[in-house]
């Protein structure tokens, strides 16, 4: 705050001013002082936190095509270096992307780059797909495309057998909850009893899946998740993922169980 320069006061005023003062300096430091997280004992260390962010394929290799022709990867990206970007402004300077340079990675090169950085926490982000029996065709800017208007939402996929398991576990409970609480849903299709399917779903109501072959979650040196943020082949949900105002609230969901997997570990630290 600026505040001007009062003219000089007679002694006692003067006096009663500097009481006046120090209370004031008390009470801030009793009150907004010990708000402020960053200020608290134990508290998180947001800027030495690091969270590595993996945008799921690659330039050539694209991953799933969406109900109007798009490559999953365009999808990818742009929601992680949004949510690089939201990280850096919520203090957790220290995050980065997997693949800043757009080149095409491994899978486990991908864990190999996060654990020699450092990370706390690897998330890869990711659009979702159908198995080929689920979809249909449609004229789309006059071009045949595949879509299915069946299923849409989130899902969310952890290691259970890495010894990283209760933190990712912990991780994924954390963003679901953040993503129902901002109106988000889960889809369940990965529990279907079909080929390419058939995914262990450890809770219905967070849209979580086990997923211990994943090559990602298997090599991870750290919690880790790979987060589904939508389905791309549903015409509907394509297009709200295009929307600015519907991708903050994956952001802002994400930002949230960050914030308190950083909150835990400094807990448990102390």
């Amino acid at each position: 705050m600026n505040h001007e320069s009062p003219r000089q006061p007679p002694r006692l005023a003067h006096h009663a001013g500097r009481v006046c003062a120090l209370l004031w300096v008390g009470l801030w430091l009793s009150g907004d002082a010990q708000a402020d997280p960053s200020l608290t004992a134990g508290a998180c260390d947001r800027g030495a936190y690091k969270v590595a962010l993996d945008a799921g394929h690659g330039p050539t290799r694209g991953g799933a095509t969406s109900a109007r022709g798009r490559p999953e990867y365009a999808f990818n990206t742009r929601l992680a270096q949004e949510a690089l970007e939201a990280l850096h402004q919520a203090g957790f300077s220290s995050s980065f992307l997997i693949n800043p340079d757009d080149k095409e990675l491994g899978l486990t090169e991908r864990t190999t780059r996060s654990a020699a950085a450092g990370a706390d926490l690897f998330i890869s982000i990711h659009h979702d797909s159908l198995q080929e029996h689920f979809l249909e065709s449609w004229t789309h800017e006059g071009h045949a495309r595949l879509y299915c208007d069946r299923y849409s939402g989130y899902s969310l996929f952890v290691n259970q057998s890495s010894r990283y398991a209760k933190a990712s576990r912990a991780l994924a409970e954390h963003l679901a909850r953040a993503l129902k609480a901002a109106g988000r849903v889960p889809t369940l299709h990965h529990a279907e009893d079909i080929e390419g399917e058939r995914r262990e779903l450890l809770d219905p109501e967070l849209g979580l899946y086990r997923y211990d072959g994943l090559a990602m979650l298997r090599t991870a040196q750290s919690p880790s998740l790979l987060f589904e943020a939508g389905v791309i082949l549903h015409r509907d949900e394509e297009a709200l993922l295009d929307q600015p105002e519907h991708r903050a609230t994956l952001v802002s969901a994400l930002v949230t169980a960050i914030e308190e997997m950083c909150t835990q570990a400094a807990e448990t630290t102390q």
